[in-house]
């Protein structure tokens, strides 16, 4: 279920608990089962929290998506987080 991978981080991770997805492997992204508009809503939603990732970490710009669930993506229930 990938939480091996999480535990193991040495650097700071994201765990995202994303409702109606599945992750098969790690090596690939979550699938929603319909294949269609909430495929596309899926990839926003992954957009939307890498870049954040990227800009908090990269550019030192934090919009505190990745402090917890955020009512712009519902979808996204819980958070873990591992800072070291």
């Amino acid at each position: 279920d990938g939480t091996q991978v999480f535990n193991k981080a040495a650097g700071p991770a994201y765990w995202l608990h994303i409702n109606g997805t599945a992750h098969a492997i790690m090596g690939m992204p979550p699938v929603v089962n319909d294949g269609g508009a909430t495929n596309r809503r899926l990839q926003q939603v992954l957009q939307a929290y890498a870049l954040s990732m990227l800009d908090k970490y990269l550019r030192q710009r934090d919009n505190h998506l990745l402090d917890g669930p955020s009512p712009s993506y519902p979808e996204v229930t819980a958070i873990l987080k591992k800072n070291i």
